[in-house]
């Protein structure tokens, strides 16, 4: 996911999680968790990397959340972790 700041979500963002949203309304049966990754050159430390990476998981789900088209208990989020050498920050979406 692409994020404008710590835990803004980008219009491209939101343009891949409206398609996300929409699949998940034509499949009722099918969940996803929201698996977000924290970037070393996120913070200064792991405490702080780790809560840049909780928020970007809240920003994703409270999206796909807002419109009420999704029950929350179909999404569920995974720990939040660092990522391993120069690897970038993400949030994965896996079904």
């Amino acid at each position: 996911m692409l994020f404008r700041s710590a835990a803004e979500l980008t219009a491209d963002a939101r343009l891949v999680l409206d398609n996300v949203r929409e699949l998940l309304g034509t499949k009722p049966r099918l969940s996803m968790s929201i698996c977000s990754v924290a970037s070393l050159t996120d913070a200064a430390t792991a405490e702080r990397r780790l809560e840049l990476a909780n928020q970007r998981a809240v920003a994703v789900r409270d999206y796909l959340l807002a419109r009420q088209t999704i029950k929350p208990q179909r999404l569920r989020e995974c720990l939040s972790h660092e990522a391993k050498g120069d690897a970038k920050a993400t949030v994965e979406l896996v079904f």
